[in-house]
């Protein structure tokens, strides 16, 4: 975008524009930082629930590990008695 500059009031009105302009962005990227920042804050606090869940399932499943080997342990012993 090329700008010819022929008077003062020309000027003035151009720099009141890049200034406008130069707000407009810094509100944007305040905007932007603000959800990201928010985002970010979510995403923490889900990561921190699967890890939570991550463990809560691998302590189950150690239990119902347990529990199979535990009833299938006479049936094992059976089925090495009888070979």
């Amino acid at each position: 975008m090329k700008w010819i500059v022929t008077d003062i009031k020309c000027t003035n009105h151009m720099a009141f524009a890049t200034d406008l302009d130069y707000h407009q962005v810094l509100d944007k990227f305040a905007s932007t930082s603000k959800r990201l920042s928010s985002e970010t804050h979510r995403l923490n606090n889900d990561l921190k629930h699967i890890e939570r869940d991550e463990d809560l399932v691998s302590d189950e499943q150690k239990e119902l590990e347990d529990q199979i080997s535990e009833g299938t342990k006479e049936f094992e012993e059976k089925c090495v008695e009888a070979r």
